[in-house]
């Protein structure tokens, strides 16, 4: 048994958090960060001395995850401790009620990708998955909606939209910048809806179908959840004028290419006419206040 203890704390040394980027960040920071991933090294290898179990997921309450599935989230605990301790907490409530604890816990969570740019007041999580399904309410069907009525199909659009990013309750918001594959990303995330979903087989299966990518309906919701950010940049912009000519085209220029359906560029299309719009009343009320109502 202490051989596979001193196993595991060779392959917990053999990531540490300055491979993740950390090295950018204050000493005091770092310290802190690095005493944090030590205290749960350390309680991971108490854990297989005292119960016998060699790794975090022969936890009993693991049982729901395949061997290769708990492979996956070994390797992901290594590399991001504080998952494996939502894991945990999630795994420790009733099926019934852990949707509901997710949705209260992304209530409090704000978008990384706004913390990162300092943007005030950003909106959470939560806030994302509410203007998600607004937006799928008024959007461009595809022509192929899997031989179901238009009325279903916006439904199942809805509900896709509601749930898509539910599992960051565990597998946190991950942004471009995060130091992980986007393989592994949605790996993650499946395993946290499955969690989440435990008791519910229906949500599950919108969920994996917006994550695997393989439904034309799956497709608009991705090009809607692009073009989302890009309309809040927009309006984050407006709010805070120190962020003009910067969140706007950061965004734009990162969901242009990624968009998957013409009605995705269309509407696209659509944004870019009404940031012009936005940047031409700003010129004109511009020179206005500088040639006392002259504006040439």
């Amino acid at each position: 048994m202490i051989p596979n203890a001193c196993e595991l704390a060779a392959t917990l040394a053999a990531h540490p958090p300055v491979a993740r980027g950390m090295s950018r960040l204050s000493p005091r920071f770092y310290c802190r960060r690095v005493a944090r991933q030590l205290h749960i090294n350390f309680m991971c290898i108490y854990a297989s001395l005292r119960y016998g179990w060699l790794m975090r997921t022969d936890h009993p309450s693991y049982r729901l995850f395949t061997a290769e599935e708990c492979t996956f989230l070994e390797r992901m605990f290594v590399q991001h401790p504080g998952i494996g301790n939502r894991f945990d907490t999630f795994l420790g409530i009733a099926p019934e009620e852990r949707y509901s604890h997710a949705i209260r816990a992304l209530q409090f969570m704000p978008r990384k990708g706004w913390v990162r740019r300092f943007v005030k007041n950003p909106e959470t999580v939560y806030d994302h998955l509410i203007d998600l399904t607004k937006m799928t309410q008024a959007c461009t069907l595809p022509e192929d909606l899997g031989g179901l009525t238009v009325d279903k199909a916006r439904r199942k659009l809805m509900v896709m939209a509601s749930l898509h990013d539910v599992p960051e309750a565990i597998a946190t918001d991950f942004t471009p910048h995060c130091a992980i594959d986007p393989e592994d990303k949605d790996q993650l995330e499946l395993l946290a809806g499955k969690v989440i979903f435990a008791s519910d087989s229906h949500r599950m299966k919108r969920l994996q179908e917006y994550v695997e990518q393989v439904t034309p309906l799956s497709h608009t919701l991705h090009d809607l959840d692009k073009l989302s950010a890009v309309r809040q940049a927009l309006v984050y912009e407006g709010q805070y004028p120190e962020k003009r000519g910067k969140l706007y085209e950061e965004f734009r220029t990162h969901a242009q290419p990624c968009l998957k359906t013409d009605a995705g560029r269309q509407l696209a299309a659509e944004i870019d006419a009404q940031a012009e719009a936005i940047r031409e009343e700003g010129r004109q009320k511009s020179l206005k206040e500088k040639f006392g109502g002259r504006a040439r």
